[in-house]
């Protein structure tokens, strides 16, 4: 008896083990990321105009989950770049006025203005929802979406 259970059970196991893997991806099949690379940070006490090349900092928001991934490759620690490479929780706070701003690791990082039309969005660390300032930087990013297949 005890036999013919577990030749049943082998048989079920066997039997499962050969169904077609679901998660394989096929061709028709595409996931879309979209990257924000900096551009450019001005401003600031010294007063910083600094271009970066595309790809050099990449900022990739995870919304489901409050995540911000950081790729930071820029090697010239002389320049302001923002966060170093990492994974930071992050958050959107609108205020009475419904201005939005950016909160990382808990952090006030100023005022966020995005502009669907030209694929950019700006971080300007002069206006903080505890106040203004005239010494903070303004980061610039623009958009990329990535078709991954």
């Amino acid at each position: 008896m005890k036999t013919k259970f577990l030749l049943f059970y082998l048989s079920i196991g066997l039997i499962v083990s050969c169904l077609p893997d679901n998660n394989i991806k096929t061709s028709d099949q595409t996931e879309t990321i979209i990257q924000w690379h900096l551009n450019t940070v001005s401003g600031g006490f010294a007063g910083v105009d600094h271009n970066f090349e595309m790809g050099v900092i990449i900022w990739q928001f995870e919304d489901a989950n409050g995540i911000l991934y950081v790729e930071n490759n820029n090697n010239d620690d002389d320049l302001e770049d923002g966060f170093d490479t990492g994974i930071y929780p992050y958050r959107v706070i609108q205020d009475e006025d419904s201005r939005l701003y950016l909160e990382v690791d808990g952090i006030d990082n100023g005022l966020l203005s995005i502009s669907d039309e030209d694929g950019t969005f700006t971080l300007d660390q002069n206006t903080k929802l505890s106040g203004s300032g005239a010494d903070g930087y303004i980061y610039t990013f623009t958009r990329e979406v990535v078709v991954i297949e």
